[in-house]
C-alpha cells in the first residue's frame, strides 16, 4: 500500500526533513539536494493554465517517505512537437547537470504507483526523464519501460588516485607537456600567479563577463541555415528562466587563478558531502591570459589539494560536455541519458 501526496513548489519547506533524509542516497548529487531545489524553485516557470510545478511524495503505510518526484507538468501541447504534453523532471534546461527523483533506497513499485497517479490525474501519457546518470537505479528501472527515445550525452569525471605522482602517471604525454609549457611561458614572461581554491572575494561581475564571452564563442554558428533552424526552434519552445549558480543563494564556491592581480580563470563548484563528489558547474577563462592555460593550471592545483584531502573529496565531476580540458586533466567519460516514455 502506498500513499500519494502532492505539494505545490512553494510548499517545499514542508518536505525539508524527508528531503534531506532521502537525498543522502548513493545515486544523489548536489543537484538533488534540498538547498539546490530551494534555489531552483525561484527560477521555475510561474504556474498557468498550460503548466505547473509540483513535488509528489510517495509514502508507505507507515507514512515514511520513499521518494519525492520534483515535476514540471505540461498540461497541453503547445506548438507540438516543440512542447509535448507530459511530465518532466523539474530543473530541465538549466544549470542542473544531473536530474533524478529523490530517493535513498530505490523502490520500483513506488515509482510505478506515482507514474500511474500522475497519468490519471493529469491525463498524460508522456514522461520524460532527462539527464539521468547511467550508473543510477532510476536508469536501470527506465530500461525496462516502453522507451520512445533515448538521447545520450557525455559527461566527464575524475576518480582521484592515492597520490599526486600516481595521478601524473595517468596523464598522457601531451597533457604533461601542456602543463610544462604553461609554466615555462609564465616564467619566461615574468608573470606571477596566485591560486585561491575558495575565493570569497572574487569579483562576480568579472566572472559574468568572462562566462558571457565563453558562451558567445561556444554557441557561434557560422552556417546561416543552421542558425535559422536554431532560431525557429527557440522561438516555438517554452523558455525556462536562465540563472548562473554562483549568483544564486545555493551553497557553491569559486576557485580562481590570478595573473599579476587580474582574474585569469575560475571554476564554480559545489560539494556533495554525502558521496564526497565535487561538481564543476561553470568555468571561464580570460582570453587575455589564454596562452598560459590558466584553467588547466588552476584545476591541476585543485587536484593536488583534493588528493591530500581524500577524507573530503573522492571524485571531481566535470559534469556535462566533452571540452578538451577535461580530458587533458585525466577525466573519463560517463554517459547520461534523456529518456522519453509512453505509459
Amino acid at each position: 500500500m502506498y500513499i500519494f501526496e502532492e505539494y505545490h513548489y512553494n510548499q517545499l519547506d514542508c518536505l525539508k526533513d524527508d528531503w534531506i533524509k532521502l537525498s543522502k542516497g548513493k545515486d544523489m548529487s548536489i543537484y538533488q539536494s534540498y538547498e539546490w531545489y530551494q534555489m531552483l524553485r525561484s527560477y521555475s516557470l510561474a504556474d498557468n493554465h498550460l503548466h505547473t510545478n509540483i513535488f509528489v511524495v510517495c509514502r508507505n503505510k507507515n507514512r515514511e517517505a520513499l521518494l519525492i518526484a520534483p515535476l514540471w507538468i505540461l498540461r497541453h501541447s503547445l506548438w507540438w512537437p516543440f512542447n509535448r504534453k507530459g511530465a518532466y523532471l523539474l530543473g530541465r534546461e538549466g544549470s542542473s547537470d544531473y536530474l533524478n527523483i529523490i530517493y535513498n533506497e530505490f523502490y520500483p513499485e513506488a515509482l510505478d504507483f506515482v507514474i500511474q497517479q500522475i497519468k490519471v490525474k493529469y491525463k498524460i501519457k508522456n514522461f520524460k526523464f532527462e539527464l539521468i546518470r547511467e550508473d543510477t537505479s532510476l536508469y536501470s528501472y527506465l530500461l525496462k519501460k516502453n522507451i520512445v527515445r533515448d538521447h545520450r550525452l557525455i559527461s566527464v569525471g575524475l576518480e582521484l588516485p592515492e597520490t599526486y605522482e600516481e595521478y601524473l602517471s595517468t596523464l598522457s604525454k601531451s597533457a604533461k607537456q601542456n602543463l610544462r609549457t604553461a609554466n615555462n611561458r609564465i616564467i619566461k614572461d615574468g608573470k606571477s600567479l596566485k591560486f585561491i581554491l575558495d575565493d570569497l572575494n572574487v569579483d562576480r561581475n568579472v566572472c559574468i563577463d568572462i562566462k558571457a564571452s565563453r558562451i558567445k564563442k561556444k554557441n557561434y554558428e557560422p552556417h546561416w541555415g543552421k542558425r535559422i533552424k536554431r532560431n525557429v526552434y527557440n522561438f516555438f519552445r517554452i523558455k525556462f528562466p536562465e540563472y548562473v549558480p554562483f549568483l544564486t543563494s545555493a551553497d557553491t564556491h569559486i576557485m580562481s587563478i590570478y595573473c599579476d592581480g587580474n582574474l585569469a580563470a575560475f571554476f564554480n563548484y559545489g560539494i556533495n558531502t554525502n558521496n564526497k563528489n565535487v561538481y564543476i558547474m561553470t568555468a571561464g577563462t580570460n582570453e587575455e591570459f589564454a596562452r598560459y592555460s590558466p584553467g588547466i593550471l588552476l584545476m591541476n592545483e585543485y587536484i593536488k589539494y583534493a588528493i591530500t584531502h581524500k577524507d573530503l573529496i573522492k571524485v571531481i565531476d566535470f559534469t556535462r560536455g566533452d571540452e578538451k580540458y577535461k580530458y587533458v586533466l585525466g577525466g573519463k567519460n560517463h554517459i547520461i541519458h534523456s529518456i522519453r516514455l509512453t505509459i
